[in-house]
């Protein structure tokens, strides 16, 4: 192939480019095959493209791309696919949550290097998706769009569908959902999480609206079960906890399976960087089987 483009590109006197898409880590590149350091050293591509097989994984191991094509003109697009499965019964529509999310990987990822951004399966008209793709293309655009910073959810899906066993390859490294247990310890799983807006300089600037910690908790009996949550290794205050149903006024019932715990943060516990959220189970409600479970763990950044 690279052959072939390159008699194209010495015929028409301009380059004909070769972009592959591939998984998003190496690792996974590896399980399936792909030889990206080979096809960096040998220069068989122009374009990588992270975001291949089941194309769901948001986290696009730039900083190892960038190491590993050093030198070579290979530009990094990390790839935005269409992804359902990340809904859940957040306090806000999965449309709108959409939004933020892609606005925080697309600002992560120019932060980081990114030579662009690549979208797959958008198959949108004059208004689907509109605000993110009239946003994501230029970190100017998403200076102050509403964001959600997430852990990575996997997602393993029921068998005899189009994606079957496509998790081996998919988001290998994600940190959600996991059971919460009582240890001897006291201990409990760590989840990581960068946030990559200037929060202090946008509440200096008054445009800051609000940053908050969300934590769902699946099958969280309120009034019994009780978590321990630090960040970055300071313990957090008690939380407000909400849910869908309390949240509706024209829903018929306050109470839903599942809980949000949620923290009003300062722009300094908010801070531009890398962060730790440990959640640990101190009490739970013995007349419930089925275990405690951390579904999602966000920070959002919204703005006036």
């Amino acid at each position: 192939i690279r052959r072939m483009t390159d008699e194209i590109a010495k015929k028409r006197g301009r380059p004909f480019y070769v972009a592959i898409r591939v998984a998003a880590s190496l690792e996974a590149c590896r399980r399936i095959g792909y030889d990206i350091e080979t096809w960096a050293k040998e220069g068989l591509c122009d374009i990588i493209i992270g975001g291949g097989n089941s194309g769901t994984d948001p986290d696009f191991e730039i900083d190892k791309l960038r190491d590993l094509t050093k030198g070579t003109n290979i530009r990094l697009y990390p790839c935005w696919d269409f992804d359902s499965r990340q809904e859940t019964k957040r306090l806000i529509g999965h449309k709108a949550w959409r939004d933020r999310w892609f606005a925080g990987l697309s600002q992560e990822f120019w932060g980081r290097g990114a030579d662009g951004m690549y979208i797959f399966n958008w198959h949108a008209n004059a208004t689907m998706r509109r605000e993110s793709l009239s946003s994501i293309g230029s970190p100017d655009t998403l200076k102050t769009k509403d964001k959600a910073y997430t852990a990575i959810h996997r997602a393993v899906n029921p068998k005899g569908g189009l994606r079957d066993d496509a998790e081996r390859d998919d988001r290998i490294y994600g940190e959600v959902p996991v059971q919460l247990h009582r240890t001897l310890t006291g201990d409990g799983p760590t989840f990581h999480i960068g946030i990559h807006d200037d929060v202090a300089a946008a509440s200096n600037a008054g445009t800051l609206k609000s940053a908050r910690l969300l934590i769902q908790l699946e099958h969280f009996a309120p009034w019994k079960d009780k978590v321990a949550v630090t960040l970055d290794g300071k313990a957090l205050g008690a939380p407000r906890i909400t849910n869908v149903a309390a949240e509706d006024p024209n829903y018929p019932s306050d109470v839903d399976e599942n809980s949000w715990l949620i923290w009003d943060l300062t722009p300094a516990q908010a801070k531009k960087g890398p962060h730790e959220v440990k959640v640990v189970l101190v009490d739970r409600d013995p007349r419930i089987k089925p275990p405690l479970v951390v579904g999602n763990v966000e920070f959002w950044i919204e703005y006036k």
